[in-house]
């Protein structure tokens, strides 16, 4: 059955080969948010769930602009330095679930490099959205402030094993913004490759970042140590600060990359991946 939100029918698969799914929100900086209150938000939480707690380096913030000094730049415009302020991720006790928060970013998501299934967009979303409401009553509850948010963005990490869709280099053009002639000659033929390609989410409501690497040698749970890492991050500003633009916006990141992904594979590949929607 096609998964369907606002009435539109979105491509879906049997065997989909997304690993990893993030759901997040950028908000303003609260002035009254230090470390300790993070740390205090994780003991707020069910520690017999959340268990594992880990300090990661302070994301900086990104924003999608479109005005014309903007238009080839990435989307990172400030970087701001805080050598004490950190990111907190936060695990659940089978390690297929991790919150993320920091004073700018709280982010949540789904990892499935173990092997575990894809439990689908509506259960994530559900799920990051009862974090973040408890985020927020911490935050209320402790007088801290409030998350006055400014950016939605959401990511889907895919791994692709040698010995599916691609066994060479040379058939790396399963994906279509990968030519077959860039891929070998009569002098080179393609060994490796990393790439990113950037899109505009019509009419200039946020843009579509792909990523594409070959990785070779690491422990990431798939079958074989060769795959492809494709990263689809979509991200888009919310305007005025209103929290009910946080789903609406990450709705349109999803369909975005679902479509998209679906859009730019082979017929082949998305046979392989048993598509349902065509």
């Amino acid at each position: 059955m096609c998964d369907v939100n606002n009435n539109t029918q979105l491509p879906d698969y049997d065997k989909p080969p997304v690993v990893e799914t993030i759901l997040g929100v950028q908000f303003e900086q609260i002035p009254e948010l230090k470390n300790a209150q993070l740390g205090a938000f994780w003991s707020s939480l069910d520690t017999n769930k959340w268990c594992i707690v880990e300090d990661a380096t302070f994301l900086p913030p990104q924003f999608e602009r479109f005005e014309d000094s903007t238009q080839w730049h990435d989307g990172l415009q400030l970087r701001l330095k805080r050598e004490s302020a950190c990111r907190l991720q936060i695990k659940n006790h089978t390690q297929d679930r991790m919150i993320q928060v920091q004073n700018s970013r709280f982010h949540f998501n789904w990892l499935g490099k173990s092997g575990g299934k894809y439990p689908r967009y509506r259960e994530v979303f559900g799920e990051f959205e009862a974090s973040l409401k408890k985020f927020q009553c911490f935050l209320e509850e402790g007088k801290i402030g409030a998350i006055q948010p400014n950016q939605w963005e959401i990511t889907y990490v895919n791994h692709i094993p040698l010995g599916s869709v691609w066994h060479n280099p040379r058939e790396w053009d399963f994906f279509k913004l990968i030519k077959s002639d860039d891929l070998s000659g009569e002098l080179v033929a393609s060994e490796s490759l990393e790439g990113n390609w950037r899109f505009v989410i019509p009419p200039e409501k946020g843009r579509l970042h792909i990523h594409w690497q070959h990785v070779v040698g690491t422990n990431a749970g798939d079958q074989n140590n060769e795959f492809i890492r494709l990263v689809f991050t979509a991200r888009g500003a919310i305007e005025d600060g209103i929290p009910e633009a946080v789903a609406k916006g990450l709705a349109l990141g999803r369909k975005t990359i679902v479509s998209s992904f679906k859009e730019l594979m082979s017929d082949k590949a998305n046979q392989y991946w048993g598509l349902k929607c065509q």
